[in-house]
């Protein structure tokens, strides 16, 4: 018999009781097909040496190695080397969060160091500025800027509170006349109001020739005293004199003062001392030496003057009638308006002086 007559050769059936096997059942292997699975516990192929491989003498080998269970612990061996990489990677990522972090936290103690260090300086300059206003100081920029901060902080303080009624009294505002016009004069205050972010007056005004005197009007009491104090605490000098502002009084009222400060300025250039003459502006009267010399009162809008010992004679002259009739022209003004329709009014209110004793020598 040829290969091929072998080939096609019936298998003869098994006798009964055999335990041999019918071929082609799926439990039979070829001894020469090495099967693979696939270990949980590792991510390589592993040779499957656990099944067991059986020849046609049905004696089954013995397994070299055994495969490790899958465990739960492999599983998480696997799972924590999958994830090592992302792992590693949100590591690095909080690791440089944090040195931004810090390194902003850095520079923003840095930043309010150095604020705190600024309003320390400030704080300190505001209280020498505010020491002696009277002179101008040397951070002349930064005094202003306190200045403005310190108004603006006022008018929010004022701004829920009503405005005082309007009197319609002016401001009168003195010592410009190194600004050489009116015209500078006012831009001068103009300027000085809107630096401070005060309310600027409403009108702006002279009378008759520019003297060094200019009044100015406001919408409220409130505004005009803000301005009038404003003007007072920086302390202006201009060409050597003080600025000076106030609350425009009663020609009355004026009138008397306005004639003795100029009286004082009259005899100083006449060579009396000028520290032994002074003006008492709350008694209207300028003593010389200790001892009254001139007071003045007005009397139904006429000028009166008394004079204590021989002031009269030493004042007489020119140089003081012009000074008198100049100082009146508002007592006169007002006093014609107030006798319009009753007559003709009396005349200048030169007042008369009584003299006694001797005058300065």
């Amino acid at each position: 018999m040829d290969a091929s007559e072998a080939d096609m050769a019936i298998t003869p059936l098994p006798k009964p009781g055999s335990k041999r096997p019918l071929p082609n059942t799926p439990t039979q292997y070829d001894i020469n097909k090495e099967h693979q699975i696939y270990n949980l516990a590792s991510p390589t192929l592993v040779p499957d040496n656990t099944i067991t491989k059986t020849d046609h003498t049905h004696e089954p080998t013995t397994p070299s190695h055994a495969a490790p269970p899958a465990t739960l612990a492999g599983i998480a061996h696997l799972l924590q080397t999958q994830l090592a990489p992302i792992t590693k990677e949100i590591s690095e990522v909080k690791s440089s969060m944090q040195s931004t972090m810090q390194n902003v936290k850095d520079e923003l103690k840095q930043q309010i160091d150095e604020l705190d260090e600024r309003i320390t300086q400030l704080e300190i300059v505001k209280d020498n500025s505010t020491q002696d206003r009277s002179y101008p100081h040397p951070h002349t920029d930064l005094t202003n800027k306190i200045q403005i901060i310190e108004a603006e902080l006022d008018k929010l303080k004022k701004a829920n509170q009503p405005s005082h009624p309007l009197t319609n009294t002016p401001a009168i505002i003195g010592g410009l006349s190194s600004l050489g016009d009116f015209d500078s004069a006012k831009q001068w205050f103009l300027d000085t109001m809107w630096k401070a972010w005060l309310t600027p007056p409403t009108k702006v005004y002279i009378k008759g020739g520019f003297k060094g005197l200019m009044w100015a009007e406001f919408g409220s009491d409130s505004d005009r005293s803000n301005a009038i104090q404003h003007i007072k605490d920086i302390g202006t000098k201009l060409g050597g004199n003080n600025v000076w502002a106030n609350i425009e009084k009663p020609v009355e009222e004026r009138v008397p003062l306005s004639v003795l400060y100029k009286a004082k300025l009259l005899l100083i250039n006449w060579g009396v001392p000028k520290d032994l003459i002074w003006v008492d502006p709350a008694t209207n009267t300028l003593p010389y030496d200790g001892h009254l010399a001139i007071s003045t009162t007005v009397v139904d809008l006429v000028l009166k003057i008394e004079f204590e010992d021989d002031w009269a004679e030493y004042v007489k002259g020119e140089e003081w009638d012009k000074l008198v009739k100049e100082t009146c022209w508002g007592l006169d003004k007002k006093r014609d308006q107030s006798n319009k329709g009753k007559g003709k009014g009396k005349g200048p209110g030169k007042g008369t002086g009584r003299a006694k004793g001797k005058g300065p020598e």
